[in-house]
């Protein structure tokens, strides 16, 4: 786990060693976002990434995963 040093402006990550995203093999990279999961979700679409998975509540928050351009799996975080 990666934190900000300032929460408002940093950037957080969380990197495990479990199964990725869709059928890729590797890591996935967990990133903590400002605004909603609904937003990140329409970035990701509109920067040629796929959406893989619909938002999941958690009592922390909100996430999805998606995979990249080049097929990373990558969670987005909305914390509540």
């Amino acid at each position: 786990m990666f934190r900000p040093k300032d929460p408002k402006t940093g950037v957080a990550l969380h990197l495990y060693p479990g199964k990725p995203a869709g059928d890729g093999t590797g890591p996935t990279i967990h990133l903590a976002i400002p605004g909603t999961v609904e937003a990140a979700m329409t970035r990701v679409e509109k920067a040629g990434g796929k959406v893989v998975s619909p938002i999941i509540d958690i009592p922390p928050g909100r996430f999805f995963y998606s995979l990249d351009l080049d097929g990373n799996s990558v969670g987005f975080f909305e914390t509540r």
